[in-house]
């Protein structure tokens, strides 16, 4: 249970915005990582559904934006994103494999 998600490039942001609720990217590494390492799978400037932070200073900043309004570090990219990663998913899938389980 959590009201916020704080991380980098996991993909556990897929996961997390089925529940509508927003996310913050901490990820101080950016330039390293797209340049030395993987690189990325979409822009992430407009793309992501939540806020970039690349500095302890910007994450402060975005958990105090985030306090006044829940919704404000939420990007108008986040129902984008939802449609286009996660629309058949609807937050039941451990419930539907016990069910199924269960019954067969």
């Amino acid at each position: 249970v959590s009201d916020l998600l704080i991380t980098d490039y996991s993909s556990c942001m897929f996961d997390f915005v089925i529940t509508n609720r927003p996310v913050i990217y901490f990820i101080p590494d950016k330039e390293a990582y797209n340049e030395d390492m993987r690189g990325f799978y979409f822009p992430m400037a407009t793309q992501m559904p939540g806020e970039l932070a690349t500095t302890q200073a910007e994450l402060v900043q975005l958990l105090k934006k985030w306090q006044e309004d829940n919704e404000a570090v939420k990007t108008d990219y986040y129902n984008q994103f939802k449609l286009k990663f996660t629309e058949l998913e609807i937050g039941q899938a451990a419930k539907q494999v016990t069910l199924k389980v269960l019954k067969d």
